[in-house]
């Protein structure tokens, strides 16, 4: 097993494969129109995808939430708020540099040595995971393009 400054050392110069049940960015359109035709309204589909980054199965348990009238479950990872989305856009910059490999909680460099936009980072991976802020910063970036 290599050790940990190898990890990093190397992490730099190979190219980035997702660890083993990871997504990578997919088109969504065959993942909406299935809950679309399951009878979940359009509107309630398109909008839990926004919010679940159209992981399936977190658009199963928010749609599933909100059908029994529960409503959406804001505190579960892979639920996204728009001011978690704001705060990501905030750091995007730096998160675009971390090359989707997540940074050990002491790095400040790839913050630009601001304990703020670590803070932040963290904070958002407290919630969702460290890989799941990169994913949702790559679905973000993606979906805000013109």
């Amino acid at each position: 097993m290599p050790s940990s400054s190898h990890a990093r050392a190397t992490a730099a110069t190979i190219p980035f494969s997702p660890p083993p049940g990871i997504r990578t960015i997919v088109d969504p359109l065959p993942i909406i129109r299935h809950f679309i035709s399951e009878g979940n309204p359009p509107y309630n589909v398109l909008h839990v995808a926004k919010l679940t980054t159209v992981h399936k199965s977190k658009m199963r348990a928010v749609l599933d939430s909100v059908t029994q009238g529960h409503g959406i479950p804001w505190d579960i990872a892979g639920v996204w708020t728009d001011e978690e989305d704001n705060l990501l856009r905030v750091i995007g910059k730096w998160v675009d540099r971390m090359r989707m490999v997540v940074p050990r909680k002491e790095d400040r460099a790839c913050f630009g040595n601001d304990d703020g936009r670590r803070a932040v980072f963290w904070r958002l991976a407290g919630k969702h995971g460290g890989f799941a802020v990169l994913e949702r910063w790559a679905y973000l970036t993606a979906r805000d393009q013109p």
